[in-house]
């Protein structure tokens, strides 16, 4: 066991199901799904070895080890607070810019909603998003039109620092009424016999979908193409499929009108990355810093494995 598992999200989490007495209540507080906060309190029980709470009827009560935590926990959150003051006060953010791209599919939910919590407390910040191809993306960070890159997994190279890294399994995703949605996993030949809609080929999660196929010796062709996240949402909320990585679609997941159902593939749920990128070497605005940290608190929200590099 080490102190890397009492991560901020863990903690907060853990620390408002205390408040509350319940998962259910802290999910509609934290409006985070209550999946979520119940992996993240049975990975800290798990590697603290320890149990943090008594499973009642009605709820749930910190035992003695739960006490303990809850005391650190709330003394952690205490001095992140006033840490953040102090900080915030001197960097008196109330004009700036910020100038994001993206790959396509953040531009659609999670991105904007991680944009308009940053602006509810700093409202005089524009923030400026371009969504395009990972390989326009990275490109964008070297032209210097983009402060902030977020996009899927990309060839290496030496002038792009890749700020943080989290795996993005890929998922089936349908609605709560299609025939597949009540599945434990799906295997990939079953793709072939549902309605599947996909990004156009040169897309990162679309080739690795297309390799994986090829090598299993098949080919699944969806009977719905485009290169519109929107359109392909708007096929699936009729009916269709497609796959997507979670955070892609997180609100709509939350609340109920979507469903992912993992896939039966070792392979495709390793393959992908969502990475935060800048410029080697690039001193970013104190704008841009700052709504990194709004950044990574919300791809770490659901339990996503985070890896720091330099």
């Amino acid at each position: 066991m080490t102190a890397k598992i009492l991560q901020e999200t863990s903690l907060r989490y853990f620390l408002e199901v205390v408040r509350c007495g319940s998962i259910a209540e802290a999910s509609v507080k934290l409006n985070v799904a209550s999946s979520a906060i119940s992996r993240q309190i049975a990975h800290l029980e798990s590697n603290l070895n320890v149990l943090l709470f008594e499973r009642k009827t009605r709820g749930m009560k910190p035992t003695s080890a739960g006490e303990i935590l809850a005391a650190y926990a709330l003394k952690l959150q205490l001095d992140s607070e006033r840490v953040y003051n102090e900080i915030n006060a001197l960097k008196g953010l109330d004009k700036g810019n910020i100038k994001i791209s993206c790959s396509t599919g953040f531009s659609l939910d999670f991105l904007p909603t991680v944009i308009a919590k940053f602006q509810n407390d700093y409202s005089g910040i524009q923030v400026l998003l371009h969504a395009d191809s990972g390989k326009n993306v990275i490109q964008q960070l070297k032209d210097g039109v983009a402060d902030i890159g977020v996009t899927f997994n990309h060839v290496p190279q030496s002038d792009i620092s890749v700020l943080h890294r989290l795996n993005a399994p890929i998922y089936l995703i349908v609605p709560p009424q299609h025939e597949l949605a009540e599945r434990k996993s799906v295997s990939l030949p079953i793709l072939s016999t549902i309605r599947l809609a996909l990004p156009p080929k040169g897309i990162v999660l679309r080739d690795v979908f297309d390799v994986r196929c090829s090598h299993q010796g098949g080919v699944i062709e969806p009977i719905f193409n485009s290169n519109a996240m929107s359109a392909i949402l708007s096929y699936v909320l009729s009916g269709g499929a497609t796959l997507s990585t979670e955070l892609v679609l997180k609100s709509y997941l939350n609340r109920g009108i979507l469903k992912a159902v993992p896939l039966k593939d070792n392979i495709l749920n390793n393959a992908l990355s969502i990475e935060v990128c800048k410029l080697s070497g690039r001193i970013l605005p104190d704008a841009s810093r700052v709504f990194l940290e709004y950044l990574y608190d919300a791809l770490t929200a659901d339990d996503s494995t985070i890896t720091e590099q330099s």
